[in-house]
């Protein structure tokens, strides 16, 4: 990835890497429709549930961007992403059983949003996007809970850290593939929902920094690919079409990325969460 010998070059592409996968992260979330485990299923015979969420995330770190003296900014910042998410029922399901119903029912998915940096973490601003579907094993009825699966093919644009007149800097594109496995109750007014998620994360990575030798040199580096898993828990607030969810929890480290010249090797967790406030139809 970087050149023997250049602390630098490999500080940078760690930030970028760990950068790129948190921000897929803040991005999606936890559940991909928050407060929600079961399927919509269908209204009427001929009219299929909707359901419209907005949803802001953020997701802890300590400092992405690499400083001027070849270490990293002190301090400690967020990724920040507000997104609106969107569920459409597709498929009713099968019923198993009088109160088992929803079984491999499917939802269309869809995500847009804005992301961007908070406290010290600067990495500018960025579009994000997503599409894909979930598929439910059960729906949540009186007696069970509501389980589904979701894939979802997503993408962050560009993300920068650094300046070009005090190198080093890196700049990072996302791709992911972002899967989700949802279980969820209602009591009540009073939703809970937990699951797990698996994101994989690639794309290209740039690096601008000073070598030891003086002079300032570049490096590219194209699909670098890694996932991480993450676990999250959540409870919501429903009033007739109406509901507001807050959701909190982990993402693992990734994988060790930097040689041996560098002093941190991208592998510490974070903790996320997020606050929704969702209609459906």
């Amino acid at each position: 990835v970087c050149p023997p010998a250049e602390p630098e070059c490999a500080r940078a592409v760690v930030s970028a890497v760990d950068a790129r996968a948190r921000a897929v992260l803040a991005a999606s979330g936890g559940a991909p429709l928050p407060g929600a485990a079961s399927t919509l299923g269908r209204r009427t015979a001929s009219s299929r549930h909707a359901s419209v969420a907005l949803r802001l995330s953020a997701v802890g770190s300590d400092a992405f961007a690499p400083a001027a003296d070849g270490g990293e900014a002190a301090g400690k910042g967020t990724l920040v992403a507000l997104s609106a998410d969107g569920a459409l029922a597709i498929f009713d399901g099968f019923f198993a059983a009088p109160t088992v119903g929803g079984v491999l029912s499917i939802d269309a998915l869809a995500s847009a949003g804005w992301l961007g940096g908070g406290g010290s973490i600067d990495v500018g601003e960025s579009f994000t996007w997503g599409a894909g579907a979930r598929v439910g094993i059960l729906r949540e009825s009186f007696t069970l809970p509501g389980l589904s699966v979701s894939a979802m093919y997503r993408g962050v644009a560009s993300l920068t850290a650094g300046d070009m007149g005090a190198p080093p800097v890196w700049n990072a594109e996302a791709t992911a593939l972002s899967l989700r496995a949802t279980l969820g109750k209602r009591i009540g007014q009073l939703d809970a929902v937990a699951g797990a998620g698996w994101d994989d994360a690639s794309g290209a990575i740039g690096v601008v920094y000073r070598s030891t030798l003086g002079g300032i040199e570049a490096s590219g580096v194209r699909d670098l690919d890694e996932a991480r898993w993450s676990a999250f828990a959540g409870v919501g607030w429903t009033f007739l079409v109406f509901q507001v969810a807050g959701e909190a929890g982990w993402i693992e480290g990734g994988a060790a990325q930097a040689s041996e010249v560098a002093d941190r090797d991208g592998t510490d967790s974070a903790w996320f969460g997020s606050l929704s406030f969702r209609f459906t139809y």
